[in-house]
Formats: C-alpha cells, sequence, structure tokens
C-alpha cells in the first residue's frame, strides 16, 4: 500500500499529466478542423514523441533495452489504438463530447488496478468512478 507522503507527492505530477492531456485533445480538434487525417497526426506524433523519449533516456541514462521495457511496447499499442480511433472520431464528433468519453480511460485503468493488481475497492472510490461515468452519460445528451 502507499503511503500517504507518496500519495501527495504524486497528485501534482497527475495535475500537470491533466493538463497536457486536455492540451492535447484541443491540438487533436484543432487537427481535425483542419482535415488532418488521423493516420497523418498519428505519424507525426509518433515521431516526435520517440525523438523526444530517445533524448530524455540517452541524457539521463535511462534508456536500457531490457525484457521488461517490452511493458512499454505493449502499452504503446493500445495508446496508440486508442489515440487513432480519438482522433478519427473528432472528425464528426464534438470536442467536448468526445474527449470526456476519451479520458474516461482512469475508469478502466482503476477497474484493473482494483480486480488484477489488488489495489483497494471502497464505497467512495466506487461512488466516484459511477458519477464520473454519469457524468460522461450526461454529456452525450447535450448534442
Amino acid at each position: 500500500m502507499a503511503s500517504s507522503v507518496a500519495l501527495a507527492q504524486g497528485i501534482p505530477l497527475s495535475v500537470g499529466a491533466l493538463l497536457c492531456a486536455g492540451v492535447s485533445d484541443y491540438v487533436y480538434k484543432r487537427a481535425a478542423r483542419a482535415q488532418v487525417q488521423a493516420n497523418q497526426l498519428l505519424m507525426v506524433q509518433s515521431w516526435c514523441y520517440a525523438a523526444v523519449v530517445a533524448l530524455y533516456g540517452t541524457l539521463t541514462g535511462t534508456l536500457v533495452p531490457e525484457a521488461p521495457a517490452l511493458w512499454g511496447a505493449l502499452a504503446g499499442i493500445f495508446a496508440f489504438t486508442g489515440f487513432y480511433q480519438f482522433a478519427r472520431s473528432l472528425h464528426g464528433g464534438l470536442a467536448s463530447i468526445n474527449a470526456a468519453i476519451f479520458r474516461l480511460s482512469f475508469v478502466i485503468s482503476a477497474a484493473l488496478a482494483m480486480v488484477l493488481l489488488g489495489e483497494s475497492v471502497k464505497p467512495l472510490k466506487l461512488l466516484g468512478l459511477g458519477l464520473a461515468l454519469a457524468a460522461a452519460w450526461l454529456l452525450l445528451g447535450t448534442r
């Protein structure tokens, strides 16, 4: 079980990730409005991402190709597929709805962590997940 200090230290990083994801969703919608195809957007995004990761790994000495790194490759396959589907969804959908649905991925992450990793299942946690799903459902009615 993670300590409360470790949990508190992770919150600013999570907020930073939240802000970056929000700006990223905005950029995806701008690209869709500019008629950029999803495969083109992800191709250029992947080039930039790979270059930044390789540079970061090289500069910090953390670019170590070992078997456990294959988890990153597996995650990359799922992330690429999800981002591709999201980018395609923005060509015919509203960012305010599609981005909210896309970002509900945390519900899947939380459920998998509770079921497969043995993280605690508490009433407030379940309520929060339920409210998140309800919020997305309500957004669907605003079309």
